[in-house]
This record gives structure tokens, C-alpha cells and sequence, in this order.
């Protein structure tokens, strides 16, 4: 991550806060969303290797669920 603040989550729902200079590794496979905290934004690099599947987002109810 290289701006802001966001929240990852894994399908199962494990899930944490990232800043600047974190680092985040899903195995893959690994279903996750991620997106910027609820008063800020978030910048990120993201690599893929090997081809990915864009899912459903995640909807407001889901992000402050998972947030608060």
C-alpha cells in the first residue's frame, strides 16, 4: 500500500486495518475484498500472477460490518 488507509478482508472473514508501506499476500484462490477506511482513501500496487476473477462488491452494510 503507498497512500491512505484501507482494510483488507478475507471471505472468511479475517481481516485488518493497512497503512503505508504494508505489505498484503493472498494465497491463490484466496476470495478477499479490500477498499479505504470510511474517511480517507487508499492507493495500492496490486500483482497478480496468473489470471484473477473480479467477484460482487462488497456492499456499504458488509464494509461498515466488517470495519466497526
Amino acid at each position: 500500500m503507498t497512500h491512505g488507509r484501507g482494510y483488507v478482508q478475507t471471505r472468511a472473514g479475517d481481516g485488518s486495518w493497512v497503512s503505508p508501506g504494508d505489505v498484503v499476500h493472498f494465497p491463490p484462490g484466496e476470495e478477499h475484498w479490500h477498499g479505504a477506511g470510511p474517511d480517507t482513501y487508499l492507493v495500492h500496487t496490486a500483482i497478480s500472477l496468473g489470471g484473477h476473477e473480479w467477484l460482487d462488491e462488497v456492499t456499504d452494510e458488509q464494509f461498515r460490518g466488517a470495519v466497526s
